[in-house]
């Protein structure tokens, strides 16, 4: 009886961190998988704008603008699609949703404004964002929420 409590609560054990992550909510999935994305040369996004390549892939857009560069969740917090860029901002194909390209929400049945990811530098110099560490609009000022780009 008493090996039978021990492999119940070495299970237990491991289960514990799974039930843990089990209780958040972030976006993840194929399009989505939760990782730390070289992203390339900071260098590469010094002009304002949106990138898209890793939106597809990872989940996320690279946003420049005003200086900054931030990593913008590419996934409608309504429906779970992947957006697309429109214009000055982001469009969500399936439900119409609009969102700025820094991630403030425009219009539409979403809600919420988009997540952004944590960023760093590698000493490469390449942008490094962590799909593991969302942050919500309250954070976005943080150091963490952005590169500065030189120009």
């Amino acid at each position: 009886m008493m090996r039978v409590t021990q492999q119940i609560r070495a299970v237990v054990l491991l289960l514990i961190p799974t039930l843990m992550t089990a209780c958040v909510t972030i976006p993840s999935g194929p399009a989505n998988p939760p990782m730390r994305v070289d992203a390339g040369p900071l260098r590469a996004y010094a002009l304002d704008g949106t990138y898209d390549a890793f939106a597809g892939s990872h989940g996320f857009m690279l946003v420049t603008f005003g200086g900054r560069l931030a990593a913008v969740s590419a996934t409608c917090p309504h429906d779970r699609s992947t957006l697309r860029k429109a214009g000055d901002g982001l469009v969500c194909p399936k439900d119409g949703s609009t969102f700025e390209s820094s991630g403030k929400r425009r219009d539409g049945p979403a809600k919420e404004p988009l997540l952004r990811y944590v960023m760093s530098l590698d000493s490469r110099g390449h942008v490094i964002v962590d799909t593991t560490r969302p942050l919500i609009q309250g954070l976005w000022g943080r150091t963490d929420a952005y590169l500065v780009v030189p120009r």
